[in-house]
This record gives C-alpha cells, sequence and structure tokens, in this order.
C-alpha cells in the first residue's frame, strides 16, 4: 500500500513537472520571437538604408560623423570610375583624355562632405581637383589657396597652388616657389625639372612617320577606355593600326600593350594583344600589361615591366597624337622614379621618345593650354600629390 502510494506521489509530481517545463518552453519560444523581431527592428533602425540605383544605401543623419563622410567618399569616387554624361567636356576640354566619371555630382558629393567636415583639408583639396578637371579654374585655385593660407606648411597645397594659379594666371609666382624650396628642396627641384620637360615638350612637334629603330627596340603602346560593351573603340583600333605598321617596320622589335580597366571580362591589354595576333605579329614579341587604370599607372607599370625585359634600352611610346607628348613627360618620370629613386645609386635607364597616331591635326604641330593644364596636373599625381588625398592618385 506504502508502495502504491509512493508511484502515485511520484507520477503526480511528474506530470506537475511536465506542465512547468512546457509553460517554460512556451515562454521561451515567445520570449525568442519577441526579441527576433526587436531585433531585426533595431537593425533596420540603426541602418536605416535605402537602396539607390547606383548601388549605394543612403544613410540617415543619426549615422556617425566618420560613416557619413566614408560614404560619400566611397560615392565620389563611385562617380568617378562609373559616371555619367562627359563625352561634351572630354571632347572640348581635354582632348585625348578618358574622363572617368559623374564631375558634377562629385563636386555635390565633395561638398556634403566638407559640410560634415570643414577643418579636414585634403577634403578641399578634392573639391578644388575636381573643379580643375571639370574646367573650374578659377574656383580650384581660390580653394588651394584656402587651404595655403590655413596650412602654411602644407607642401602638396602649395605645390598644387603654385602650378594651377600659375596655368590660371599665365606667369608662376617666384615668391611660391621659393617657400616650396624652403620647405622640401630635394622635391622642387623633381619638379622644376618635369616643368622645365614639360614646357619643351610643347614646343616639338609630334612625330608621326612610320620608320626603322635600331635592332631589339621597345614600343609601348597605351590603350584607351574599352566601350560599355567590353569592346575596342575607334581610337583604340587605331593606335593599334599605326603600331602594326611600326612593329612590320622593325621584325626585331617587341612591344607592351598596357591598360587594365575591365569591361565584360575584357581588358584593353587583352584585346590588343589578341588583335596584334589576328593581324599576324608573333605572340612572343607581345607582352601585356593588365593592370594599369590610367596614363600614369600605364607608365609606371610598363617601365616596371621593361626592366624584366631583354632589349636595347631605346622606348617609343605609341598613342594618339593629341595624348602622347602627356606620354613622353609621365614615362621619362616613371623612368627616374623606378630606376633613378627606388634603386641605391640608381639613375634613369631609357631613352624614350615618342610616335603619335595622327588623330588631330593641330595637335600634332602645337600644343593647347587645354593639353599644357593636363601635363601639368598629371606630373603632380605621378610625384605622389594625388587628386584625392588617400583615395585616388
Amino acid at each position: 500500500m506504502k508502495k502504491m502510494h509512493y508511484y502515485l506521489l511520484l507520477m503526480i509530481a511528474m506530470l506537475v513537472l511536465g506542465g512547468c517545463t512546457e509553460m517554460n518552453q512556451t515562454k521561451t519560444s515567445d520570449t525568442t520571437i519577441n526579441t527576433s523581431e526587436q531585433t531585426e527592428q533595431s537593425i533596420a533602425s540603426a541602418t536605416a538604408e535605402e537602396q539607390t540605383e547606383d548601388g549605394f544605401s543612403t544613410l540617415e543623419n543619426n549615422n556617425p560623423t566618420q560613416e557619413r563622410i566614408d560614404y560619400l567618399l566611397d560615392k565620389a569616387m563611385y562617380y568617378y570610375w562609373h559616371g555619367g554624361d562627359l563625352k561634351e567636356n572630354e571632347r572640348e576640354v581635354f582632348a585625348g583624355l578618358t574622363l572617368k566619371g559623374d564631375q558634377e555630382v562629385r563636386e555635390e558629393l565633395l561638398k556634403q562632405v566638407i559640410r560634415l567636415d570643414p577643418v579636414t583639408t585634403d577634403y578641399r583639396r578634392s573639391l578644388a581637383s575636381t573643379k580643375v578637371i571639370n574646367n573650374k579654374l578659377d574656383e580650384a585655385v581660390a580653394i588651394f589657396k584656402s587651404v595655403v593660407e590655413q596650412e602654411p606648411e602644407n607642401y602638396q597645397a602649395l605645390v598644387q597652388y603654385y602650378v594651377y594659379a600659375g596655368l590660371l594666371e599665365g606667369s608662376f609666382d617666384e615668391t611660391v616657389y621659393k617657400k616650396m624650396e624652403t620647405l622640401n628642396k630635394a622635391q622642387t627641384e623633381k619638379f622644376k625639372d618635369g616643368f622645365e620637360r614639360i614646357e619643351a615638350v610643347r614646343k616639338q612637334e609630334v612625330p608621326t612617320a612610320i620608320k626603322e629603330y635600331e635592332e631589339n627596340h621597345l614600343f609601348i603602346l597605351l590603350g584607351y577606355a574599352l566601350d560599355d560593351e567590353g569592346q575596342m573603340q575607334e581610337t583604340l583600333i587605331n593606335r593599334l593600326e599605326h603600331a602594326l605598321k611600326l612593329l612590320e617596320k622593325n621584325p626585331t622589335a617587341k612591344i607592351i600593350v598596357t591598360g587594365g580597366v575591365p569591361k565584360k571580362e575584357n581588358t584593353e591589354a587583352k584585346l590588343m594583344h589578341q588583335w596584334l595576333i589576328e593581324n599576324g605579329i608573333d605572340e612572343k614579341r607581345i607582352i601585356q600589361e593588365a593592370l594599369a587604370t590610367d596614363t600614369i599607372e600605364n607608365a609606371l607599370f610598363s617601365i616596371d615591366l621593361a626592366n624584366e625585359l631583354d632589349f636595347s634600352n631605346k622606348i617609343t611610346v605609341i598613342s594618339s597624337a593629341s595624348h602622347v607628348r602627356r606620354g613622353k613627360v609621365l614615362f621619362e618620370t616613371a623612368d627616374r622614379i623606378i630606376n633613378g629613386q627606388l634603386h641605391p645609386q640608381g639613375k634613369p635607364k631609357y631613352e624614350i621618345d615618342i610616335i603619335g597616331e595622327p588623330d588631330n591635326e593641330e595637335l600634332i604641330k602645337t600644343s593647347t593650354e587645354q593639353e599644357r593644364l593636363v601635363l601639368y596636373r598629371d606630373l603632380l599625381r605621378i610625384e605622389g600629390i594625388w587628386q584625392y588625398p588617400n583615395l585616388q592618385r
């Protein structure tokens, strides 16, 4: 009897415990659901993101300041590479230069960054650089001047002010140059050499004639942006046809084809390589440089690649006549940087000349003020003064 009573009490206890467990499980489950919903709502509230057509998400003002700045800068760089219609500006202002983005949109994005942080001068310099590209030189100079007034020891801003004010006014300020020498004499000497080379190449007519070179010559062919379908545009095909004639005339010569902006799984270098092979050039004579995204990287990466090749140490840069003067200045500078600075007791290794595909009769004979502006701008960039500090050379 006692044993039956014991078992009965045990069964009742188990039933009670089971009911409590079920209630606890239900409570736990309900709590989990509520917590999950609250978490999703918190995340949605915290991020407050809304997808836009360009693939970015908009951030509300309750995001931390640096997050909003980074977002705006990222979007500005997106427009640098993927922006809208610049063909008119490209044709009329920068002949031979492939512009990378919607400048007006980028100006507005950078203005928003400056509203958030009006103290950091790198952002103002970025805005000024955009105005240079957008042919608003007077506005750019005013911004560079304000940066120099705020930071008199900012060497890079001082160089930018010296160059762009000089181009705007038609003469360079000797007082500003002496200040540059005081801050960094060695680098200022390099700039002086570059400025002199710019003015010298501007006085020269661009050679276009097909001719024979010494044995084992090296040609470097500069690419041009592919179209939206990842195919070569007329400008690049014209350059290739000129290069083909040179290679046929010089059967021992090699050629580096340089250009690495990807479009539809193609690069300029890849398509140039294919085109030359299809037109009878031995594949062993062609070297691809498929990383460069602009003329500065064409120069830096191609000179570095040339150091690995066996050739006569004489290089001819091939491009459109409207573009190739810039090629000469940048390739000579890249040679000095890579072979004259980065190696102990180094010095420039190569004799560099140019040949232009005759795309523009006017620019074959004379250099315009627009070309002069781009020559100076890109010299600053290759010497380490980035258009968009810490973002884009």
